[in-house]
């Protein structure tokens, strides 16, 4: 692996301020089975050595740098943060188009076990918590289903749904709609140009495939793959919690309900919000990036209920004060 390393010097604390955590951010570049290159940003709690990691797993279309405040504020809260660009997004070394195809199967298969073998290198002593925000909470879950070895400590699917059409109720005929139609027009550009349609970004026509099969058939099942990732879903015994938000039209409750559904055998801890439940303002789909203290607070109690965290002692810089 090469890394980066790009070290912020934190100032002097101001009186009564918490010391300043993101003193290290660093690049890790992995190496996927397949030849795919990708990097990874590592957000880490100097004075929190054995806090738990959290793997962000964007949505689809999004980046993972547009999660950043989210990370920022988890380090802030005591946790160290890994975030991760999808195969074709960010700081991937492709993009897709008519001569770069790729699906489900080389995120599942591929891409993954390269991931988080990244994540194990950099920290290998920390208990791992997967985030995964819609579709990455989607793809995050059934591969833990697939690969128990991973033995992660926590799974977040934060507004994530199973993206059958049916979720929908009276906009279903829309869904299906989008699901039969988008992949088709995929095929026919050779890649799916998501900026145009007002919807997701630029995405690889296999991955749309995938993506509408699953909306319209109901399973997960990559082109590519004898496995129907539905079937594993009892294999998966790590602790669940459930965000989903009142109104959010890209992840219905029912479909959350769905999701989370497919996995009997772990514990899952759903949390349903109304939308007004914002700290500025209303949450939407994608807005809650910034304003996150509640998705950290409902996490960190829900962590302690099941697994208590190690208490670390914090040593604070000697021209810090601090009241008590």
């Amino acid at each position: 692996m090469s890394e980066k390393l790009n070290e912020n010097r934190a100032g002097k604390c101001r009186p009564n301020q918490k010391p300043d955590v993101m003193k290290y951010t660093k690049e890790i570049t992995y190496f996927s089975a397949d030849g795919f290159a990708s990097t990874v940003r590592a957000f880490t709690n100097p004075q929190r050595p054995h806090a738990d990691v959290v793997l962000l797993l964007p949505a689809m279309g999004t980046t993972a740098a547009y999660y950043s405040p989210f990370a920022e504020a988890l380090v802030e809260a005591g946790y160290h943060v890994v975030t991760a660009d999808w195969r074709g997004k960010g700081l991937s070394i492709i993009r897709a188009g008519r001569n770069a195809d790729f699906g489900y199967r080389e995120i599942l298969h591929y891409d993954f076990p390269a991931l988080f073998d990244c994540v194990r290198s950099e920290f290998p002593k920390n208990e791992i918590i997967v985030y995964g925000h819609s579709l990455g909470g989607q793809l995050g879950s059934i591969y833990l289903a697939a690969h128990p070895e991973e033995q992660v400590t926590g799974l977040v699917q934060h507004f994530s749904c199973h993206c059958h059409y049916k979720n929908w109720d009276y906009q279903s005929w829309k869904m299906y709609l989008w699901f039969k139609t988008f992949p088709w027009i995929a095929r026919l550009f050779g890649y799916f140009p998501g900026e145009q349609v007002g919807f997701a970004r630029r995405e690889a026509r296999t991955f749309m495939r995938d993506w509408g099969y699953s909306g319209t058939k109901g399973k997960y099942h990559p082109k590519g793959t004898w496995q129907a990732y539905d079937s594993l879903g009892h294999l998966l015994t790590t602790p669940i919690l459930s965000f989903s938000l009142e109104g959010d039209q890209l992840a219905p409750r029912r479909g959350a309900e769905h999701l989370f559904g497919l996995f009997p055998n772990a514990r899952v801890t759903h949390r349903h919000l109304p939308a007004d439940s914002g700290e500025r303002k209303p949450y939407s789909h994608f807005n809650w990036v910034h304003q996150p203290s509640l998705f950290i607070q409902q996490m960190k109690e829900w962590r302690g209920s099941y697994t208590p965290e190690v208490e670390e002692e914090v040593e604070l810089p000697e021209d810090c004060l601090m009241e008590f």
